[in-house]
């Protein structure tokens, strides 16, 4: 992630573009020391100024606790392997015991988090340097004790092969941690590491589209990994600095309000399902080659029809469309529901239908 930053600063990342134009990338600059901030009627982002010492640290949260850790050196080069391990190694140590999980706060309510943020600043000049360090960092990292929803004895595959327990596993823990612990939810980045060595990665959207930390995960996947960096045999046990504990002046009200949310975000998560459908019976080729559709329209409709289907009646629904071809251009709004899909999806579910009660009936065996 750090070369990727840096080939960001150094704008020597090739332009995105498409089969005509190239796109706007000013999307990339907006991933890196960024976060909301909470305000009474209107969120604000925070972009980290030039020289800010925290723009060349990461926030790490483990166990509840908050720190801070140096991934460059005093002359702007990426830390090496060894002394990043070191030091995350040292805040682990430090997180054995329990704390008032201030990150939870970020779960709530914009309105009251807002409130709460400003009501925790005001306790200590300490709280609002801690809170501004938060802002500036470069993204976050959550080290996450593994957690599983599969039941003993239960079988993780479906019966139609369809979803994999252990992925919706993945998943789940990815978007909401332990039941919203150790997440920051305001930053735009940030990677969770579970203890059984899964990785994923979720963000805060409003600073720009979600396909721009995909290309971002992408290139850390495809990048080549020297493995011999990782051999035990150079770590050593060792504490070194460059990291700091984030420390918290809390007050009766600020730790109420910790245990409250820590109950409502509980109760929302509990309430969450989350599944990955893995369909391999065709795909783009298939839609493209034989039905001669466009692969989007194709499954525009499947969405259509399988919620009138399942709900017994129609909804409106969009898609993205991207205006990244203009200058600081995100996504616009493709409306595709019609009068025309909604005669096609209830042709579909009419077994007395012809294909002259809508375009491509004749299409659906």
């Amino acid at each position: 992630m750090l070369h990727f930053k840096k080939r960001i600063d150094q704008q020597t990342l090739p332009p995105d573009i498409t089969r005509t134009a190239p796109l706007c990338m000013s999307h990339y600059k907006r991933m890196f020391n960024m976060t909301r901030i909470p305000k009474q009627g209107c969120d604000i982002l925070h972009k980290a100024h030039e020289g800010d010492p925290s723009s060349q640290q990461i926030t790490l949260l483990v166990n509840g606790h908050m720190f801070l850790v140096d991934v460059y050196d005093t002359s702007g080069d990426i830390c090496s392997l060894d002394t990043l391990v070191q030091r995350l190694r040292a805040c682990t140590l430090e997180a054995q015991c329990e704390v008032t999980p201030v990150a939870i706060l970020t779960a709530d309510d914009r309105e009251i988090w807002a409130k709460n943020r400003d009501h925790l600043a005001s306790l200590s000049p300490s709280n609002g340097q801690n809170l501004s360090s938060v802002d500036s960092s470069l993204f976050c990292l959550s080290l996450d004790s593994t957690r599983t929803r599969i039941k003993h004895g239960d079988s993780i595959y479906s019966s139609e092969d369809l979803t994999n327990a252990r992925w919706d596993d993945h998943l789940h823990n990815t978007a909401y941690g332990m039941d919203g612990f150790n997440r920051w939810f305001d930053k735009t980045i940030t990677l969770s590491v579970e203890s059984n060595t899964r990785l994923g990665m979720m963000g805060e959207h409003s600073p720009c589209d979600a396909l721009i930390p995909s290309i971002l995960g992408d290139y850390c996947v495809e990048e080549p990994m020297h493995l011999a960096e990782f051999e035990p045999s150079n770590f050593t046990s060792e504490s070194i600095p460059g990291w700091r504990r984030l420390d918290w002046q809390l007050d009766h009200h600020i730790t109420a309000e910790c245990q409250r949310v820590a109950q409502e975000a509980k109760s929302i998560v509990d309430d969450s399902d989350d599944s990955q459908l893995w369909f391999q019976d065709y795909g783009v080729s298939w839609i493209r080659g034989t039905a001669k559709l466009s692969p989007d329209a194709f499954l525009q409709m499947a969405l259509q029809l399988a919620w009138l289907k399942d709900q017994k009646k129609p909804t409106a629904i969009y898609e993205t469309a991207s205006t990244r071809i203009f200058l600081h251009g995100r996504t616009e709004v493709i409306r595709s529901f019609s009068k025309e899909s909604l005669a096609f999806v209830r042709a579909m579910n009419d077994e007395t239908a012809t294909a002259s009660c809508a375009p491509f009936v004749s299409q659906r065996n």
